[in-house]
């Protein structure tokens, strides 16, 4: 009786010690925000992740999609300022299909930036996620809500591609789209080369629901020419500009679009595909006018 009692006692003992390890070390809960915000992440399986943009590091982080292997952080061992983390205890975790679960983020892992992780799995040393993250499989966090949770509304159309390279066809884009070259770049010395494409998304903008576009004026081979595209509102009397951006070296898209302040104007979410990966843009309404506020990191293929 007392040898089964002392082994009982070690069990115990040494679960408690693993429980304490640095890498069992959890995330620490802050207050909710004053005002709803959201976070991008991904459903991997057995584990949900969120980027934290807070804690980004100055030069996106980039990692390989094909070796997605977490690092999970001890935050006695390390410099990160915890003070700039938001985890609040519940998440309204939204899926591209309108699906809600609440979530709790109790750990926090790196791989080429910092995220929160999600899992119901009994300890995470040595865990690793069952897939990898993709564009189907992207999910929307929102913290400090006070209601039913915001709509996420996603991508309507795209242009068509051929051989790895985007169309210009009339039929899929807007009756007026000819406009969109002089507002991206005017009298292009290359615009022989260019071709205009993109894709479309119901958005709403200024409490009212709309059509936007997201339209490249480029050309086809990344590795040529500036990369200007813009995003406009379709109205009665044309395509009316509402984000201009110089570009880089990618092709960009409309994702989605969410709500998460209630303040009637969807936060945009813009894919970015480069050569050789992908990376988000977030384009809000701040002070009156559309500006990229998030830039996520680069997944490479």
């Amino acid at each position: 009786m007392l040898r089964s009692f002392k082994f009982c006692w070690l069990v115990m003992l040494a679960a408690a010690v693993a429980a304490q390890t640095p890498s069992e070390e959890q995330a620490p809960v802050t207050p909710p925000p004053a005002k709803p915000e959201w976070r991008l992440g991904f459903d991997l399986g057995n584990m949900t992740v969120l980027e934290v943009p807070e804690l980004q590091p100055e030069s996106n982080g980039e990692y390989s999609i094909a070796n997605f292997r977490l690092r999970w952080i001890s935050l006695s061992k390390t410099r990160i300022d915890t003070v700039r983390l938001m985890n609040p205890r519940q998440w309204a975790v939204l899926d591209q299909h309108g699906n809600v679960r609440q979530r709790e983020f109790r750990w926090l892992a790196a791989v080429g930036g910092y995220y929160l992780v999600s899992t119901a799995a009994p300890q995470i040393s040595g865990l690793q996620p069952q897939q990898t993250p993709r564009p189907e499989n992207v999910v929307f966090a929102v913290a400090g809500l006070t209601g039913p949770p915001p709509q996420v509304r996603t991508r309507l159309t795209q242009t068509p591609w051929k051989n790895d390279a985007p169309i210009e066809r009339a039929d899929d884009l807007p009756e007026n789209y000819q406009s969109a070259r002089q507002a991206l770049y005017a009298n292009a010395p290359d615009a022989n080369r260019r071709v205009v494409y993109g894709s479309s998304m119901l958005a709403l903008v200024q409490k009212h629901v709309g059509k936007l576009w997201l339209l490249n004026y480029a050309d086809p081979d990344l590795s040529r020419g500036t990369r200007p595209w813009g995003i406009f509102k379709e109205t009665p009397a044309g395509l009316t500009p509402v984000y201009v951006s110089r570009g880089g070296k990618y092709h960009a898209d409309l994702f989605a679009g969410i709500d998460a302040d209630r303040d009637g104007n969807d936060d945009l979410v813009v894919e970015c595909r480069y050569a050789t990966g992908m990376s988000y843009k977030v384009i809000a309404l701040v002070d009156g006018a559309y500006r990229e506020v998030r830039d996520t990191y680069l997944r490479s293929r």
